[in-house]
């Protein structure tokens, strides 16, 4: 099954970007309108072993987590939305990777 790395609007016209596993394109397409996307561009990633492979696995500090539940918390309880909440603990984090994971 193949990999295909996707840009799409969702309903509230918010640019989405991800991965979605599909047997071929149609079907990856069809995949993302059940989930109520609309794909902009749609790409098959390189099979993994291939040049450019796509992730890799890193762990995760327990403290880098904890740190950010607690921003995440009192985020929310201020009255933001979860979107808002990501997107500013994306920017604020000082672990690139975990920046990418919360992306």
């Amino acid at each position: 099954m193949a990999a295909y790395a996707y840009s799409a609007i969702n309903a509230d016209g918010l640019e989405l970007s991800g991965e979605v596993h599909a047997p071929d394109v149609t079907t990856a397409r069809e995949q993302l309108r059940i989930r109520g996307l609309l794909a902009n561009s749609l790409e098959e990633l390189p099979a993994s072993g291939e040049e450019g492979v796509r992730t890799t696995f890193k762990k995760i500090k327990p403290k880098t987590l904890q740190i950010f539940s607690r921003q995440f918390a009192t985020i929310i309880e201020a009255g933001l939305n979860v979107v808002s909440s990501l997107l500013i603990l994306e920017e604020q984090t000082d672990a690139p990777y975990f920046g990418t994971v919360i992306k």
